[in-house]
This record gives structure tokens, sequence and C-alpha cells, in this order.
């Protein structure tokens, strides 16, 4: 028996798996469902997803096989990790690696092996999803293809999951950098490529006086008196001279509230996030310089280090999840016309799965996409007609579901001032949770009302679904958080927490009142326009 070697990057690869904590982990339905096809797909006895640890291969899902793991030196699947594609053996008998493996002496007796290996990003090989008989087989190339193109589908569920821990990074990022900013013992001001303040951490509020948030939307050399507020206009990024304001340090004076002339210690830099150039500002008392130095550049430090893992993540889901998927629909359709017609009905049947399933991807990562947008994109509000939104759309979803009953009780002529982009997506996001949770075989209802309180509009939608514990009310907008995942309901938990976001964004708050067996009320309040508007 020849024993597999180690990967070249065994390192990085080891480093990655355990990243995504899924060793030893429950059995789930979408790993399962692919080893499923994969098994009815080739007629064999035995499929599996191996994921491939330091001394053991480990079956995130087995279809056919008793084994939780079996030793890593005796693995066809250790052979398959260092394969450009797939693993082949016709006959292990014939194979001098396999001839005298006690996988093929004895119990599960190989004697077809069919492996393709898995990827992360950056090509990291982590596993394999694998068929095997207890017979030698033959296998057509178009065959080949199908299990790569299952494997694909499960390389874009580990990514996926990769993805996830990479947003779970960054929102501990976002937290943290909110801390910093809201404790930094020195001022701090961000302003546009044009010098326009934008912000300042409440450091910079207390050293200028109590009504320095009256510069926000003004040059920050306004905040100086001359001969420095002279110098400072040239900070914008069409000036020649603005490269001499952020190199080192400058001491300059500023008038706060009070009228007292202070002196400040001021750097400013300059940084680019998601390539729109911005300036930072940070400053002190001049009596506060050398206590504070360090941990100036500590702050500095942290939130450049942030933006690039909020910067990395963007590119990550942009580039690198969205290419595979697009691949795996086009082999799909490719596979369809040039061998659809060879195919029996149960082979059609698997086809329109894998489709089903690229699909499903796409729609997470495009998911993904649209709650690391929504924080980003500024508010471009207008108003916006929610009753006539939300009819049209139950005429889509009725058109797209047309054995599905539905009630409906929408309330005329509700109309708010808002991101009508975006608080489109929250009244589609509810209405699809409903429509998800609700019983196929009962009628849907669905219900909208609105009422003015003070200086919002309350607005309620209602469904007679499932429902859930009240005990479980903090974890609906939670970022991946899925309250009944036993349910077989299509989803990763993203589209409450998108709504959460987008309200919040508009200054406005969102709840739910529910009810096992009997339905969910989603409650969400928006700010009523000045009476001007």
């Amino acid at each position: 028996m020849i024993e597999s070697p180690l990967c070249r990057d065994e390192s990085a690869r080891l480093q990655a798996l355990d990243a995504l904590a899924i060793l030893d982990t429950e059995p789930e339905e979408r790993y399962d469902r692919i080893t499923h096809i994969a098994k009815q797909l080739f007629n064999v006895p035995i499929a599996l997803i191996s994921l491939v640890d330091r001394n053991r291969q480990w079956f995130k899902s087995r279809q056919g096989l008793a084994d939780e793991e079996l030793p890593r030196n005796v693995s066809f699947c250790g052979h398959t990790l260092n394969q450009d594609d797939l693993l082949y053996i016709s006959d292990t008998l014939k194979d001098p690696r396999f001839f005298d493996n006690p996988l093929v002496t004895g119990h599960p007796h190989i004697r077809f092996y069919l492996g393709a290996p898995l990827r992360l990003k950056d090509n990291l090989r982590i596993g394999t999803l694998c068929v095997v008989d207890v017979v030698p087989r033959e296998i057509s190339p178009p065959q080949s293809q199908a299990l790569r193109f299952l494997a694909d589908i499960v390389e874009v569920e580990l990514q996926s999951l990769q993805m996830a821990h990479m947003v779970a990074l960054c929102h501990r990022a976002d937290s943290y950098l909110q801390a910093i900013w809201n404790n930094a013992p020195s001022g701090i001001i961000t302003m546009s490529c044009d010098g326009i303040v934008q912000a300042l951490n409440p450091a910079a509020a207390q050293i200028l006086g109590s009504n320095a948030n009256q510069g926000i939307g003004s040059h920050f050399s306004s905040l100086l008196i001359e001969p420095y507020r002279s110098t400072f206009r040239h900070l914008n990024n069409r000036s020649n001279d603005f490269s001499a304001l952020i190199d080192g340090e400058h001491e300059v004076e500023a008038k706060k509230s009070n009228g007292k002339v202070i002196s400040l210690l001021l750097s400013i830099s300059a940084a680019s996030i998601n390539e729109e150039r911005i300036f930072v500002a940070l400053f002190s008392d001049a009596t506060q310089r050398k206590t504070l130095e360090a941990q100036q550049r500590l702050h500095a430090d942290q939130l450049e280090a942030a933006n690039r893992d909020l910067e990395s993540f963007s590119y990550f889901v942009a580039h690198d999840l969205r290419a595979p998927i697009r691949h795996i629909n086009g082999f799909v359709d490719a596979l369809e016309y040039d061998y659809g017609s060879s195919l029996d009905v149960s082979g059609r049947d698997l086809l329109s799965r894998i489709r089903k399933c690229g699909k499903q991807m796409g729609q997470h990562v495009e998911d993904l996409l649209r709650l690391a947008r929504v924080t980003r994109e500024p508010l471009q509000k207008a108003k916006l007609n929610l009753s006539k939104t939300i009819n049209a759309y139950l005429v889509e979803k009725c058109a797209e579901d047309p054995g599905r009953k539905l009630t409906s009780n929408i309330t005329e002529n509700i109309v708010v001032t808002a991101d009508p982009r975006l608080i489109t997506l929250v009244l589609t996001n509810l209405i699809d949770n409903a429509w998800k949770y609700t019983d196929p075989a009962k009628t849907t209802e669905i219900t909208f009302t609105a009422q003015t309180k003070d200086d919002e509009i309350v607005c309620c939608l209602g469904d007679n679904g499932v429902g859930f514990d009240m005990k479980d009310a903090k974890r609906v907008f939670t970022l991946f958080e899925r309250l009944q995942p036993e349910a077989g309901v299509p989803g990763i938990g993203i589209g409450l927490s998108i709504c959460s976001r987008i309200i919040e964004r508009h200054g406005g708050r969102i709840w739910a009142e529910s009810e096992p067996g009997v339905g969910t009320r989603f409650y969400f309040s928006l700010p009523l326009p000045p009476p001007s508007d």
C-alpha cells in the first residue's frame, strides 16, 4: 500500500479547515442532499463528503457507510487532494497504490473510486466528494463532469461558510472600530476628499467645545483661526498643496465655542475606502501630547486594519464567489443542452436539482452582497406607496407559486418618505419570510396596517405562519440566525438582518411579536418628514 503524501500547502490547508469549525458537527441537509444525488446519479452503494484532517478523514455527509471517520494513512481521499482534477480508479486491485489497501482487502471492500477535490479560497483543498462501489466500474467523461459539477456545489457551500466567518469577523471589527471611535482620548475628524467635515468623535467635540458639531458640512479649515485657516484651505484632493498638509504633525490654533483659543497638535492622513479617498484628522491639546502619542498611533493602525478587512471582504464576495456559481449554472445548462436528450426522467430530475442548488447558492451570495451594500450606500429618499408595493409583490409571488392560496388585507395608500429601493427590500424580505414559514397546504394570510405615533409612522405586516416563541425574539434579526433550521426552509438567516439594518439606517425601529402555530407580526417605524416636506 502506498500512503498519500502530504499536500504542499498542508499547514495552510489545515488552518483553513480548522477555521471553518465544521469538523465533528451534526449532519446537514444541504450536504446530505448532494451525496444523495451523487449516490443515485452513479448508482453506487456509497457516496461521501470527506474532510481530510491531520490524521483522519471525517465524513461531513455519508450515504451507505456507517463509519463517521477513517484513518488518513489508508484513505483514498488523501491521494485525491494531490490531484489537479478527479481521481478515477476503475479497479483498485489493478492499481499498485491500492490493491493491498485495508479498505480494499477488508471493509468496505472498495473496488471502484471516483473523487473530486474540494477547494476553498486560494485553491486550498480540504476534502473530497467521492463515490465508491464494491465492484469495478467504467465511467464516461460526462459522468466525471457530473461529479465535478456536484463538487462545485459543495465548494460553494463550504466557501459560503467561509464567507460567513469573514462576515462575523468584519462585524466584530466594525464593533471594535466603533468602540475606538467613541472612547479614543484623541479628537478624530473624518472629511471628504474636498476637506468637508463629515463626523467628529466625542473627544473632538469635547476638545473644541459643545458647539463643535456645527462644523459638520463645513470645510475643516473653518474650525481653525488665522493664519492656520488659510493654510488648511488647500486640504482637498484637487489642490497641488494638500500633500504638504498630510505630511507630519502640525501645531495649530483653534477657538472653542466659549471663545477660548487652544493649541492643537494635529496630524492628517489620507485613506481610501472602496476607492473613495477621505481625510482623517487626529488631534489633541498640546499639553496632552506626550501622554497620548502612543495611543494615537495605535488607534490609527487599528482604523486602517479594520478598513482593510472590510475592503477584503467586499472584494471576496464580489469576485471570488460569484464566478464559480455562474460557472456551475452555465455548466448545468451546457450539460442539459448536450446530453439532456440522452438522460432518463430520473437523470433530468437530478439535473434540475443541481440547477436549483446552484441558483440557491447564487441567491445566498446576492443576499450577502445586499447586506454589505445596505450598510454603505447613501440613502436616496423619496415618497413611496407601501400599499401598492406590497400588492404588486403579492401578485408576483402568486404567479411564481400558483398552487398557493392567498388572502390579503392591505390598508390602502400608506405612504412614507424613505429610500424606495431599500424599503422595498424590507417589504419583500418580510413577505418572503411569511411565505416560507406558512404551510403551503393552508391559505396564506397577509395583513398590512399602519398608524402615526408622534413623529413616526409604525407599520405592521402580519402572517399566519408557524410563528416562534417570544423568548427567541431578540435572535430574529441576528445575522445568520435561523430559529427553525430543521424546517427545511431555504436561506442562511440574512433577510431579517438586512431589514433591521435598513430600518436602523432610516432612524427607525423594527421588532416582532409572534405565537407558535398562530403567526407573526413584524413592526417597523420610520421617522415622519418635517412639515415642509
